[in-house]
Formats: C-alpha cells, sequence, structure tokens
C-alpha cells in the first residue's frame, strides 16, 4: 500500500558494453542522495532492472533491490511500473513503459534529446554533459549540431559525455517531486 517509486539505471554488465555503447550507462551510486531524498519522503523506492547490473552501495528498509531478488520478471517489471507513483531512470527499456502508463518521468543521464524528451506535463529529463572537440557544450549548441550528431551509435567517439553527478541527480529529484 506504500507510494512506490521505481528506478532503473542503465549500466554496462547486462550488455557487457562497456567499450561499445558506454554513452548510455550511468553509476547507480549516484543516485543514492535521491533515494535517501524520496525514502524521506515516504516513498518506497524500487530498483529495477536484472541481477548482472551493479550492486549499489545503499540499504534500506524501503529500498528495495528487486533486480537481485527471485521474483524479479518482465511481467512484474509492467506491474510495478503500472503502480508505480513515480518512474527515475536512464534512456532505456522500462522507461518506455512509464511512458505507456503515463507515469510521471524523471530522464536522467539522457544523451539524445529527440529520443527521450518528456512524453506529459510532469515529466523531465537532464542531459549529461556534452564535449565536442573538448569543448563542453551548452545545450543551445548542441541543439545546433547537425542531425546526425545526435544519434551516438552513428556518429562513434566524436563526442564525449560526463554522466550526472549525485548533486545533479538530486537536484533534479528534488524539483521534479515538487512538480509533481
Amino acid at each position: 500500500k506504500k507510494k512506490i517509486v521505481c528506478l532503473h539505471v542503465r549500466d554496462h554488465y547486462f550488455y557487457k558494453d562497456k567499450n561499445r555503447r558506454n554513452f548510455r550507462n550511468s553509476n547507480i551510486n549516484n543516485y543514492i542522495p535521491s533515494i535517501k531524498y524520496l525514502i524521506n519522503k515516504g516513498f518506497t523506492v524500487v530498483r529495477m532492472g536484472n541481477s548482472k547490473s551493479r550492486k549499489i552501495n545503499f540499504s534500506n528498509n524501503n529500498f528495495f533491490q528487486y533486480n537481485f531478488s527471485k521474483i524479479n520478471s518482465p511481467l512484474l517489471d509492467i506491474f510495478l511500473i503500472k503502480n508505480c507513483a513515480l518512474y527515475i531512470g536512464t534512456s532505456s527499456g522500462p522507461v518506455d513503459l512509464s511512458f505507456m502508463f503515463k507515469k510521471p518521468t524523471l530522464i536522467t543521464n539522457a544523451v539524445d534529446i529527440h529520443w527521450g524528451f518528456p512524453r506529459n506535463k510532469y515529466d523531465r529529463m537532464i542531459m549529461k554533459k556534452i564535449y565536442y572537440k573538448g569543448k563542453k557544450l551548452k545545450i543551445g549548441e548542441f541543439i545546433k549540431l547537425k542531425y546526425s550528431f545526435h544519434d551516438p551509435v552513428l556518429i562513434g567517439n566524436i563526442l564525449k559525455y560526463k554522466e550526472n553527478s549525485e548533486k545533479e541527480i538530486l537536484r533534479s529529484t528534488i524539483k521534479f517531486f515538487q512538480i509533481v
């Protein structure tokens, strides 16, 4: 009967793509301050994903590492996301369920402004920091790049990405919670 937040943070362990598509991956431990914040707001945070994911350095009765549990299943993923109050995660498969069920969604560590754009009035997205030829790009500069630059798979290693810090994720989580 508790309000839950589904959290899914893609990392390189599932697809073993650390050296292939690492721009899509993020460090789950950068989400700990946000998890603590949400727990303090009365939520139970359910970590989605699979057992191959990186372990998190956090434990709390209101934090369930569902991804390492024996009940983890695709059908239960659907149930959890359909019944969550909020969804927070990176641009990866489960976010589509959140959009489908019209759940307030915060996408973190985004690299593609055209793919994971917010779908309803509560949705928000924060981008990774993007560098081109060693220079950090402002969002307006990034948008003005040729369209091909907006597909990291096509352009290879031309752009460099730096993931959101704990503070950036927490700030976005707080703002997201206040908006919702």
